[in-house]
């Protein structure tokens, strides 16, 4: 049984001993003058900050949202129709809350909200709680609940069975409350927990990421409320803040409080001289940091039709790897998430540099990746299925297998009518038709496939050695796919030109072998970078070489023109580059369009 100290135990034990040392451990300490844990306990004798807590794994970033704009235009229609009402006496202004009307906008936007996180999340285990402004709208929003559930269900294809949980200090009894704790906690056969007074401190349920903030809270309890969501759960990056209060003025004045306060006490050997920690203000990313996490994902999404939700659904569907798609799928989640914080805390400066790198159809790109994750799943499901195992194996039994002729045996074809010479002549075309011949990879496979056939040769003795060819053109056959697929989602980068799609590749490839020894990259690390800097040189050459198409005839001057290009392309984008990079891009897009006119126009 858990020890409940009287009320007076703290008075009585400092007056059993004046001269003892007393040594306090806060969370958040308290700030009111006449209550400063400092001015009992003393100064602070070591600080453990926010964003070491975040570095440790121990918690999580938080962000504030907005509630959306089309809503929040509902509940002030409302709330006007109500404030008439007042204005007539009908009501009071303090039951404009609690009114019927108000509190079923409320759970609408909450149930919705919910429903849409835990989609985009992927995962159903995600708990909401509800902060009420008071207790009486608390109970209007847990009585009206399942009610206004199903009408969403009603006219959604999106369904929910959510469970919400009342919590306050005069519903049930405490073993009941103590049960929906429970359940909420680790039971999770409660969605949402509706709360007023209670669970705003001291409550830890590391599922609880989204805080629907109903109420005006300050100073420490404020502090105490919105850290409900920054524990660590799975993979989750950031705990939720839903603001309906508008509490953004009272959490600036609460940071702005507490950085005053243990910057007053800041031990230089923890924070380091000069670096004063905004402990709190902690919930928002370092601005380069975020221009910096968004490159990071436009990188991983550069194969991709990040501007066409129809392209990017097409170009996922061939994808097998479930790997792959929710590596995709936590890119496009980290996306939204910086992209949301920058609209919820950037300045103007901040804003204005993200505009180049918000990505539009974000929300249905993250569905579309998460369609595909549950069509493989079923399949998965599906192939394991003893009874779909029996059906495969029943099917195969009645299909002929004919193979090629072996020896002075009839000519035979393997199942589904594609022949042996028939792939041989499919990976042929796939060698030829590549549209980059000295991409190393392509080199490595081509390789490899021509060693392959040297050692064995192209005869076939027997069935067993059919089927090994067959299966080895297999393989070459997907990876010279899969090949040809990045290549083609580079080459829509450049409006269909291989010379820079291949240029690109290049400067790709120097600098992965750049990194490997910690040398500056050629213009980026970045293939959004490199691709800016290849457009605005491309055009300019381009242009040339159509007003005087005899420029390429001569080789020292044309190099000369790419030259001139290259630094002007790049003094256009404020680039600063080593003359061995220049010269590098210069070589590289001269050979590229020498190559192209002499195969065009050939020597006599």
């Amino acid at each position: 049984m858990l020890f409940q100290p009287p009320a007076d135990a703290l008075a009585n034990l400092f007056d059993a001993d004046k001269n003892s040392i007393k040594i306090a451990l806060t969370g958040t300490p308290l700030l009111k003058a006449e209550r400063a844990s400092w001015k009992v306990f003393g100064n602070y004798f070591h600080t453990y900050y926010y964003d070491k807590s975040i570095q440790d794994g121990y918690t999580l970033k938080i962000i504030r949202e907005d509630i959306e704009t089309s809503y929040r235009e509902k509940l002030s229609e409302i709330y006007e129709k109500l404030e008439k009402l007042v204005e007539k006496k009908d009501i009071k202004k303090s039951d404009i809350i609690e009114h019927d009307s108000y509190v079923k906008e409320l759970l609408r936007y909450i149930i919705t909200d919910l429903k849409k996180f835990r989609q985009l999340h992927g995962d159903d285990s995600l708990g909401g709680m509800v902060i009420c402004e008071t207790s009486e709208q608390a109970r209007k929003l847990y009585a009206y609940f399942d009610e206004i559930q199903q009408q969403l269900n009603a006219d959604s294809s999106l369904q929910s069975h959510f469970k919400a949980g009342l919590i306050l200090h005069d519903s049930d009894d405490k073993e009941t409350r103590k049960q929906i704790v429970t359940d909420f906690k680790k039971n999770m056969t409660i969605d949402i927990l509706i709360v007023f007074n209670m669970l705003l401190t001291g409550f830890d349920a590391p599922r609880l990421k989204r805080l629907y903030f109903g109420r005006k809270l300050k100073d420490h309890n404020l502090l105490q409320a919105i850290t409900r969501v920054n524990r660590p759960y799975k993979d989750n990056r950031y705990g939720y803040v839903i603001d309906f209060a508008d509490i953004k003025q009272n959490f600036q004045d609460t940071n702005e409080e507490y950085l005053k306060e243990l910057n007053r006490f800041n031990d230089p050997n923890e924070t380091g001289e000069g670096n004063e920690t905004d402990t709190f203000q902690q919930v928002l990313e370092d601005p380069a940091a975020l221009i910096a996490q968004m490159q990071e994902v436009r990188q991983t999404l550069f194969e991709y039709s990040t501007d066409n939700a129809e392209e990017f659904s097409s170009e996922i569907s061939t994808i097998e790897d479930k790997t792959e798609l929710l590596k995709l799928k936590k890119a496009l989640i980290a996306a939204r998430d910086c992209c949301n914080m920058v609209r919820t805390f950037g300045d103007a400066e901040l804003k204005a540099a993200f505009a180049t790198l918000e990505l539009p159809k974000l929300s249905q790109m993250i569905s579309e990746v998460q369609h595909h994750i549950d069509a493989i799943n079923q399949k998965e499901a599906f192939s394991n299925d003893d009874t779909t195992k029996l059906l495969v194996n029943e099917a195969m039994q009645d299909i002929t297998f004919n193979f090629s002729k072996i020896g002075e045996e009839e000519m035979k074809m393997i199942s589904g009518g594609v022949e042996l010479q028939d792939k041989w002549q499919r990976t042929i075309r796939g060698f030829t038709q590549n549209i980059d011949q000295d991409d190393p990879e392509f080199i490595t496979l081509r390789e490899a496939f021509m060693q392959r056939f040297k050692e064995h040769g192209f005869v076939v003795n027997t069935i067993s050695e059919f089927e090994e060819h067959s299966k080895a053109l297999d393989e070459v056959l997907k990876k010279l796919a899969e090949l040809q697929k990045r290549n083609n989602a580079l080459l829509k980068k450049y409006k269909g030109d291989e010379k820079f799609a291949r240029v690109h590749k290049r400067i790709r490839e120097e600098n992965a072998e750049r990194q490997k020894t910690g040398k500056s990259p050629i213009v980026s690390l970045y293939d959004e970078s490199i691709m800016g800097v290849l457009l605005a040189i491309k055009s300019d050459i381009d242009q040339k070489v159509y007003d005087r198409n005899d420029i390429l005839k001569k080789d020292a001057y044309f190099e000369k023109t790419v030259m001139t290009q290259i630094k002007e392309g790049m003094d256009k984008l404020n680039l600063t580059s080593a003359r061995e990079d220049r010269l590098f891009i210069q070589s590289r897009i001269t050979r590229q369009y020498l190559n192209q006119y002499n195969a065009t126009y050939p020597a006599a």
